[in-house]
């Protein structure tokens, strides 16, 4: 979790196997922080055209190998916000070159359990940052939007 309590690091989770990632956001949920899910390249990038994330979460095997080039595509649109990369394949080396050389990436193999993954995340939001403009920013706009009264 952030270093403000109050608020929790927002989690773009991008995995195409429904199960795995309903598993992940739950878990993440669980754990203190919100979860985002995407099955796509396109889902993700509607999601980060509308919100902002500390951290992605990439699975590098979606859409049968098809992860480097959604790497690739959300990269950009990230803002800074850390990333990892799952994956049983060895190409996480070459995501991390898709990536500029001063992203916090971290990279994780699978089969891997939830508590390492949990503490994957916390490395990676650690070394993106404590407290992103992502969180920042979401919460403002946030309270702008309800009020305070949501």
């Amino acid at each position: 979790m952030q270093s403000d309590s109050t608020t929790p690091a927002v989690i773009l989770v991008i995995e195409d196997n429904p199960f795995v990632r309903e598993m992940i956001c739950d878990w993440l949920r669980r754990v203190g922080y919100r979860a985002l899910a995407a099955s796509s390249e396109r889902g993700a990038a509607r999601i980060l055209e509308h919100r902002p994330v500390d951290l992605a979460i990439i699975d590098l095997d979606i859409h049968r190998g098809e992860g480097l080039s959604l790497v690739r595509s959300v990269e950009g649109k990230l803002g800074g916000a850390g990333l990892v990369f799952l994956s049983r394949a060895a190409n996480q080396d070459e995501a991390r070159h898709a990536v500029p050389a001063e992203s916090a990436v971290v990279g994780l193999g699978k089969p891997y359990s939830l508590y390492v993954l949990e503490q994957v995340v916390r490395a990676a939001l650690a070394r993106a940052g404590s407290v992103s403009a992502a969180t920042r920013k979401s919460e403002r706009a946030e309270r702008s939007c309800c009020d305070g009264h949501c």
